[in-house]
């Protein structure tokens, strides 16, 4: 009876996973273009960027985008025409994601889920390199780490091979080997396509859900992409390991250190962040305060204003790399106006505009969701995909609070 329960079970998944894949192999995306289209009108970014102008790229590509689908087109095809879209203006907040079920990395240790899954459609067409990987193994174990072609580690759950395609300045990204039960050798991780120098727009599985998602500028930097694939070599200093919201230490006599991993304003943070400022202004005494904004993915000036008036007086060392983002950028860009150094890397590039509602639509397909912007920092347009450029840049191959102590050191000389 047991033996037949398995196999009823396994059958079901087996049906499910084969009638999803069905359902996605194409996409109605001239209805999803049209709607999309609808909603991006009312963005801010498209008020100021794009009405009114109507030799913007914009509507070039809609019209050349809305020809193409007049044909039947792929999920995968259909996914990147939006983001084609999207990408005409410059507004990094706005985002298209897929729809579909929300898997679990828990999920991949069901072995009967796996079992029907690798059976079915999703897993056996998914894309996969058509050329033979020992030997594109061989040639891309001799890329040096300054070009993006290589070979990179994500932890020890996967080897990535990126290699240039055919078409210019585009580039695959597969997998080498991996223990992720849910991938095989050879299928696709992501597609990259340059825009400038070293920097990418890239098309990209989930590592579990394996769910297209879009980064439109990924800066490539000391073998690191996306923040975890790492070439051997890479460094990796730029990262700060810490699960805590905002941090305090005394490094010396003279140097204090602040951390803030973002400044979302939810209600549970709210007062947490009111009696942390409430605590600096008693604890922070020091002449020099090195404010460290790496990772820090934004939020609230409610809650990250308050701390300018603190640090006023204060000789400011700010840290900030590709992954600050957001609020992250412009109080970065406030602290500066007060007088404050400004190291590292340079930021994201998502700073203009924003999101108060968050509000996402499901488009006609139901394959994607689109979230438009409803608010306006357009005064930060010149620092969109571009970023805040700091005054010295640090190198990789030591530790940055360790490269920051030396340089305040220096200026006491």
């Amino acid at each position: 009876m047991k033996t037949v329960s398995i196999t009823i079970s396994l059958l079901c998944l087996f049906l499910s996973i084969q009638l999803i894949a069905q359902s996605n192999t194409s996409c109605d995306c001239k209805a999803d273009l049209i709607f999309m289209d609808s909603k991006i009108e009312k963005m801010p970014s498209y008020r100021k960027q794009v009405k009114g102008n109507q030799q913007h790229p914009y509507f070039k590509k809609k019209k050349e985008l809305l020809n193409a689908a007049e044909a039947p087109v792929t999920l995968l095809e259909c996914y990147q025409m939006l983001n084609a879209l999207v990408a005409t203006i410059k507004d990094n907040h706005a985002w298209v994601k897929q729809t579909g079920e929300v898997i679990e990395y828990a999920r991949l240790s069901d072995s009967l889920w796996i079992t029907a899954y690798r059976k079915g459609e999703a897993f056996q067409n998914h894309p996969r390199i058509n050329k033979d990987i020992s030997s594109l193994e061989r040639a891309l174990a001799t890329k040096p780490i300054s070009e993006i072609e290589g070979i990179y580690n994500y932890k020890d759950v996967m080897t990535l091979g990126i290699v240039k395609s055919e078409k210019d300045d585009h580039y695959t990204g597969f997998v080498l080997n991996t223990s992720l039960p849910n991938w095989d050798v050879g299928q696709v991780v992501m597609y990259l396509q340059s825009t400038s120098e070293s920097q990418y727009q890239i098309t990209r599985y989930g590592l579990v859900d394996k769910q297209l998602r879009f980064v439109p500028d990924m800066l490539y930097f000391d073998g690191t992409l996306l923040g975890y694939f790492k070439k051997k070599g890479a460094h990796g200093f730029t990262m700060v390991a810490s699960d805590e919201i905002f941090e305090f230490k005394q490094l010396n006599a003279t140097t204090q250190y602040l951390y803030f991993k973002h400044f979302s304003r939810t209600n549970e943070n709210i007062p947490k962040f009111k009696a942390f400022l409430e605590r600096m202004k008693r604890q922070l005494n020091a002449p020099n305060v090195i404010v460290d904004l790496r990772n820090n993915g934004g939020g609230a000036e409610k809650l990250s204003d308050p701390f300018l008036k603190l640090l006023k007086s204060k000789n400011v060392y700010i840290l900030t790399n590709f992954y600050t983002g957001s609020n992250g950028e412009q109080f970065t860009l406030k602290l500066k106006k007060q007088g404050a150094v400004h190291l590292g890397q340079r930021t994201n590039g998502t700073i203009a505009y924003g999101t108060n509602y968050g509000t996402a639509y499901t488009l006609p397909s139901g394959h994607f969701k689109f979230r438009p912007t409803d608010m306006n920092f357009h005064k930060y347009i010149e620092y969109e995909r571009v970023g805040v450029h700091p005054d010295q840049p640090l190198t990789f191959d030591k530790d940055w609070i360790e490269q920051t102590l030396q340089i305040i050191s220096n200026a006491k000389e």
